[in-house]
């Protein structure tokens, strides 16, 4: 019973990140508020769970440290209201069944359908803001965020810091990543990072998602979406 008020709270928020008229709703709870677009925001970061979005978020804190950032909110009414509001925009791409099998590890009581369709939500969204926001796959942002912040510079005609990435670098980024989870997350397989304990469970979820009548809707938003990135596919 527990799983289910869990599931369907994942699944109203999921359904009010889409409409603008259910979107201000959510603007009560703390964390949307701190989170959200405002028109004082200046650059918006956003995309599907499990898809690099603390990773970049913290790169890119680290060298604009006075730049007010929208992010981790994962509804497709941020990306919106920031298109909205002319604010530099950055989605994050990848593929399906790599992000849901993350999200299934991370999130254990999500039920496998919904956490399918709220990919299929997110991205079906994104395709009337091709244009106008920059999508970025997630392995350019692991392999290369300081490419990643000066296409949004070229894109969008700003002029936000940004330095080639180290071994060093992503190193302390991910210690990063550790130090926010542990104070919400008691096991390996929450953290927001790669475990060797979550690779061990990847086939088994797997699995049970290639095997979902959603998963071909996934998969295919993803190669209409992966165009826009210039990363080969």
């Amino acid at each position: 019973m527990v799983r289910f008020f869990q599931n369907l709270k994942y699944f109203t928020v999921r359904i009010f990140g889409i409409y603008s008229f259910l979107y201000f709703i959510l603007g009560f709870f703390k964390t949307v508020k701190l989170h959200n677009v405002k028109k004082s925001t200046q650059v918006c970061i956003e995309g599907f769970p499990r898809s690099a979005n603390s990773f970049l978020t913290l790169y890119f804190m680290q060298y604009n440290k006075r730049v007010e950032i929208a992010h981790h909110l994962h509804l497709p009414m941020q990306y919106k209201k920031a298109v909205s509001f002319k604010i530099p925009t950055i989605v994050l791409l990848r593929h399906p069944l790599d992000a849901i099998t993350s999200l299934l590890i991370r999130e254990r009581f999500l039920y496998p359908s919904l956490a399918i369709i709220s990919y299929i939500w997110f991205y079906k969204a994104l395709l009337k803001y091709t244009n106008k926001v920059l999508i970025v796959h997630f392995k350019n942002v692991i392999s290369a965020p300081d490419e990643v912040i000066d296409r949004l510079n070229k894109q969008f005609n700003s002029n936000f810091h940004h330095v080639p990435l180290t071994g060093e670098m992503k190193q302390n980024i991910f210690t990063l990543i550790d130090q926010v989870d542990a104070l919400t997350k008691n096991d390996s397989l929450s953290l927001a990072r790669p475990t060797q304990e979550k690779d061990s469970k990847k086939e088994k979820v797997k699995t049970i998602i290639l095997q979902s009548n959603f998963y071909p809707q996934a998969l295919n938003l993803y190669y209409q979406l992966v165009k826009y990135t210039g990363t080969s596919v």
